[in-house]
């Protein structure tokens, strides 16, 4: 937007020639000028006053974004690892989902150490034969306060074991 202040005709007389003063046309020619720097003026600070207030919203969107990575990075993602078993197997810490095949047979899980798991496990007997998956705990763990085991003897058992991040599991 231009800026272009009022001008003066060069024929506009400033003063009075008797007696010196300000001729009222040069008064209301100087206050058109001076409005229109005032006008202006006011113009630059608002666009200022809108300019701060939009970097403070940046600002603030900057923090929430930051806030919301931090929380993002803290967050725990659980393993994902679905394992398929046909024979004895322990528990590797990335197990989330063990799905057993004992066809051949009777097929031990043995837990691992329930300090270890922070995230149900998840174990399901696949296979349509009478053979059992018996889940056991190890070394010094318990199963449902016990020596165990947990048995699953029907097709498609699913059982969910969970450890108190202690000694015991759950299940």
């Amino acid at each position: 937007m231009a800026f272009r202040l009022p001008r003066a005709r060069s024929t506009t007389q400033i003063a009075e020639p008797k007696t010196g003063t300000i001729t009222k046309l040069f008064q209301q020619w100087l206050q058109r000028f001076a409005e229109q720097i005032e006008a202006q003026i006011n113009a630059v600070l608002e666009a200022q006053a809108a300019a701060d207030a939009a970097q403070t919203a940046a600002d603030v969107a900057q923090a929430a974004a930051e806030a919301a990575q931090a929380t993002a990075d803290s967050i725990v993602v659980p393993p994902s690892g679905v394992r398929n078993i046909s024979a004895d197997a322990t528990l590797n810490p990335e197990d989330v989902t063990i799905l057993v095949d004992a066809s051949g047979g009777l097929t031990t899980i043995s837990l691992s150490s329930a300090s270890g798991y922070s995230v149900p496990v998840v174990i399901t007997k696949v296979d349509g034969s009478g053979n059992a998956v018996d889940v056991v705990p190890t070394g010094g763990d318990t199963l449902n306060g016990g020596a165990g085991p947990v048995s699953l003897t029907l097709p498609n058992e699913t059982k969910s074991f969970v450890g108190d991040q202690v000694s015991q599991w759950f299940g």
